[in-house]
């Protein structure tokens, strides 16, 4: 004697439309994530209120728990992003300091360089340019050899270094310097060769 089986209850179309909904929560980031509990709650009552001849009970029980749980999803990873941001900040903001007191030591090294083939260092007029072509006018030694650096650099906010000779400090030798994150002269952000 052969078990009949029992027959396949027609599904409920919200229960479908729900589950549908709730895994789509993830690839929306949680834009269809209350459509999909509504459409949930929706199929549990009309699968309710039909006494047992509509399935799709389990697909909107399941509906509703995926598409709730992308608001925890989305809750953790944005509480993750906000406490990684300032971190990540800080970090960044290191890098760059390290970075400009790196190009301040390249730039010192090519005007050391300058130095020694011309016999003087640039003054403050002409600064930094001297390093990369020779003037055309006035007093520019013939041994000049450069270019000694390939452009004229940036600091890593995207402001040109300040160079003076004499220097603020030291009227002895030069002084490199960057304006900071801020940059603005002062304000405790400032880098420079002398420091």
């Amino acid at each position: 004697m052969d078990n009949p089986t029992p027959p396949t209850l027609p599904r409920c179309g919200m229960a479908t439309a729900s589950l549908i909904l709730g895994i789509a929560s993830y690839v929306t980031c949680g834009l269809t994530m209350i459509p999909a509990v509504i459409c949930g709650i929706i199929a549990l009552s009309r699968i309710k209120t039909a006494g047992g001849l509509l399935g799709g009970r389990g697909q909107a029980i399941a509906g509703i728990i995926v598409g709730a749980t992308t608001l925890i999803v989305i809750a953790v990873v944005g509480l993750l992003a906000a406490l990684a941001m300032p971190a990540f900040a800080k970090t960044r903001n290191r890098a760059q300091v390290a970075a400009a007191h790196n190009d301040i030591d390249v730039i010192s090294l090519a005007l050391s360089m300058y130095e020694q083939d011309n016999g003087f260092l640039p003054t403050t007029e002409r600064g930094l340019s001297a390093l990369v072509a020779p003037t055309t006018t006035g007093s520019v030694s013939a041994r000049w050899s450069g270019p000694y650096i390939e452009r004229l650099p940036v600091d890593p906010w995207g402001h040109p270094y300040i160079y003076q000779y004499p220097g603020r400090r030291d009227p002895a030798t030069f002084e490199l310097s960057s304006l900071g994150p801020d940059g603005l002269e002062g304000g405790g952000d400032d880098i420079s060769s002398a420091d």
